[in-house]
């Protein structure tokens, strides 16, 4: 009995593990997290719901100490790294991927613009005289939603399809991002906007110089988060910034990488060739 019962564990493990590294996984985890706010926030327990998106939370080693609410570390330190992480895809497929020609660039970026433009002047056509300031609010394609969209479905789009639907949702968000830095901006600190800029260039040189290292990129990825934050603009943008400066070729030499796999093959090789040795010694035993 007790061997069933550690067998079955072990099995709902495995599947546990599988259905978790699953692509479809993170969407349904986004859509169940999304759909258990939206009860909170219009229950009886709002209240608390509330509350916690205002309680601060502290983060940061000596000297340097951030103490932002919940809202906005979401807002601003995970969709930065949101945003890195989509920004070195988009990157990389504009580079040397399904999307490396203007052609094939040029029409999911334009249908973003389209996306953009389209919603905010219907929103001025109706509100010229009173709140134009909303004009921002219907520009926006939620990208986390895109994306969660995309993974459920899995395998049953084509990937022309997904890239596409990727760059516009990046593209859209990168233009949304942009018009709350420009727009939406109600105090601006000079300084952090200076140092934002002599951040990006020192960026820039390292990816000039050809280091691939990613340990000083981080650094300075996160010193320009720190800028942005400070300066007033969106802190998200750093994150599409570092993403644009973090070099796409590799760390080692393509020689450098057969002579390891070499190495790798030749260790398996010897690992079985010890394997078979031992079981002709137990079959002539």
């Amino acid at each position: 009995m007790s061997s069933s019962r550690t067998f079955n564990r072990k099995r709902m493990l495995i599947t546990g593990k599988k259905f978790i590294k699953a692509k479809s996984f993170s969407g349904m985890l986004l859509f169940v997290s999304a759909s258990m706010a939206m009860y909170f926030a219009n229950s009886s327990l709002s209240i608390y719901y509330f509350e916690l998106l205002k309680a601060p939370f502290v983060a940061g080693l000596s000297n340097s100490i951030f103490i932002m609410d919940a809202k906005t570390w979401v807002n601003d330190a995970l969709m930065t790294i949101f945003f890195l992480l989509a920004g070195l895809e988009i990157k990389r497929e504009v580079s040397i991927g399904e999307l490396s020609s203007i052609r094939l660039a040029a029409f999911p970026i334009i249908g973003a613009l389209g996306g953009m433009i389209m919603p905010a002047v219907i929103y001025l056509l109706f509100n010229f005289n009173s709140y134009q300031e909303g004009f921002g609010i219907p520009m926006a394609t939620d990208i986390a939603f895109a994306l969660a969209i995309l993974l459920l479905l899995g395998n049953r789009i084509p990937i022309a399809l997904k890239l596409f639907i990727i760059t516009l949702a990046v593209a859209d968000d990168i233009g949304a991002v942009l018009v709350i830095a420009v727009f939406y901006t109600k105090t601006l600190n000079i300084l952090g906007v200076a140092l934002s800029v002599i951040t990006v260039i020192f960026l820039i040189l390292l990816n000039r110089k050809g280091v691939k290292s990613l340990l000083p990129y981080m650094i300075l990825g996160f010193l320009l988060w720190h800028w942005f934050h400070m300066s007033g603009v969106h802190a998200s943008v750093s994150g599409i910034l570092l993403a644009f400066t973090i070099p796409l070729s590799a760390n080692i030499s393509t020689s450098a990488f057969v002579r390891r796999l070499k190495l790798r093959l030749n260790y398996f090789e010897s690992l079985e060739k010890t394997h078979q040795e031992k079981v002709l010694l137990n079959s002539s035993s």
